[in-house]
């Protein structure tokens, strides 16, 4: 992080986090993804989950806290949700 010059947190909500882990699950059900190591199979557990579900009490304050100590010259991007990456994104299209 200290050589970034761009930081982008995606701060989405543990039902969608939890919605998509699922999708994951069924969509590459018994395969690795395409982004994965060869063999890192796809896997939902009982303790994932509970991390899923833990993270914006746990952690989540944590992270918030680190990012309003970013010196201005760096780049800092909160996104809440897909709408707000989807806008994000559309920014970067030439």
């Amino acid at each position: 992080m200290q050589r970034a010059d761009t930081i982008i947190f995606l701060d989405f909500n543990r039902y969608t986090c939890l919605y998509r882990a699922f999708k994951r699950r069924v969509m590459y059900a018994g395969k690795s993804r395409p982004c994965m190591t060869e063999g890192c199979n796809e896997k939902i557990d009982w303790k994932f989950v509970q991390w899923i579900w833990t993270w914006p009490k746990r952690v989540r304050s944590g992270y918030l806290a680190w990012l309003a100590q970013i010196p201005p010259s760096k780049q800092v991007f909160h996104l809440k949700g897909r709408r707000a990456v989807r806008n994000f994104l559309a920014q970067l299209e030439p």
